[in-house]
């Protein structure tokens, strides 16, 4: 028996998934920020692996912008951006469809 375990972050957290005929997450990130840039981002992150194992969710504390960081999504980059409760993640030892085991 097991239980998943959900919550809504308080903070930012950038996933990228790599799922079959769609575009990689973490390769779009690459090539939109460059490679000094996304070595930059990944020495600033929490890394954690998705519970399907087909990506990552890069965690972040949440910037002193006087404004929040809004969830989105873009789907042709295999990117989705979750903060401040607007989606809740999975986290480990999770399993979804059961991968995670």
């Amino acid at each position: 028996m097991y239980a998943n375990i959900g919550f809504f972050p308080s903070w930012v957290v950038i996933e990228g998934e790599g799922k079959p005929k769609k575009a990689s997450g973490a390769g779009s990130l690459r090539e939109l920020l460059g490679e000094d840039e996304y070595q930059f981002i990944l020495s600033q992150a929490r890394i954690v692996d998705t519970p399907t194992g087909n990506g990552r969710h890069l965690h972040f504390s949440q910037p002193e912008l006087g404004q929040t960081i809004q969830h989105g999504k873009w789907n042709k980059h295999g990117l989705e951006c979750f903060s401040e409760g607007h989606q809740y993640l999975l986290l480990p030892p999770s399993r979804v469809d059961g991968v995670g085991e």
